[in-house]
């Protein structure tokens, strides 16, 4: 009897590990692809990213061709200007960084109350 329940276990084998493995390649398969659609997401956030880095940089340009710009980048960088115009170069002020002191008021009392209310 012992040798027919050992037969009927080999038989048993194969029903029990085949599900087993069946479900570990499918669960595997499943882990792939989220890493996958992980992968492709953060993709199509890279391109959108692009996308609005190409659009603001189309904007720029478009600005950048404009003439007002031009000329105000030659007015103030190159020091340039229009035929008809007269430049004025006017001197900078230097001003001293500290305050002129007070001379000391070595006056009376009664004197600086005298100044005070006449």
């Amino acid at each position: 009897m012992p040798l027919k329940q050992q037969k009927t276990n080999f038989k048993l084998l194969p029903v029990i590990l085949l599900p087993l493995i069946l479900f570990s390649y499918t669960l595997k398969s499943w882990f792939h692809l989220q890493d996958r659609l992980n992968i492709i997401k953060s993709a199509q956030d890279k391109v959108i990213q692009e996308k609005e880095k190409k659009d603001s940089l189309e904007r720029e340009l478009a600005r950048v061709q404009e003439t007002n710009f031009i000329e105000k980048q030659a007015r103030d960088k190159l020091n340039l200007g229009k035929e008809e115009e007269i430049a004025v170069i006017l001197p900078t002020l230097s001003l001293s960084p500290e305050a002129t002191p007070t001379p000391p008021d070595t006056s009376a009392n009664w004197q600086k109350w005298v100044r005070l209310f006449l």
